[in-house]
């Protein structure tokens, strides 16, 4: 497909959190992988949407602003792994720096 689209039309960052949801728990090397299996987006666009999407990297409010927080579905816990962001056990976040 064009446009930097797989199949249906679907995009990278639709891809890792279809991915998410199904993995639950996730290395962020696991999250590429899965994601590389969907369709062969650039390896970049990948990485920066993994940190684009992750709720609590505060950066990437700033460095990908375009991206809103109700599509945001990664939570980096402390021990490295991401889960699926969920807002009622994870909290509400912002973007300010903590």
């Amino acid at each position: 497909m064009s446009n930097g689209r797989g199949p249906g039309g679907m995009t990278a960052k639709t891809a890792i959190c279809k991915v998410m949801r199904q993995q639950k728990r996730a290395t962020g090397d696991r999250i590429f992988k899965e994601v590389k299996k969907i369709y062969q987006w650039k390896d970049n666009t990948i990485y920066r949407q993994i940190m684009g999407q992750t709720i609590n990297l505060w950066p990437g409010y700033h460095e990908w602003d375009w991206i809103s927080q109700e599509d945001k579905c990664l939570l980096l816990r402390a021990d490295g792994y991401f889960e699926y962001y969920n807002q009622s056990k994870h909290g509400k976040f912002s973007d300010q720096a903590v």
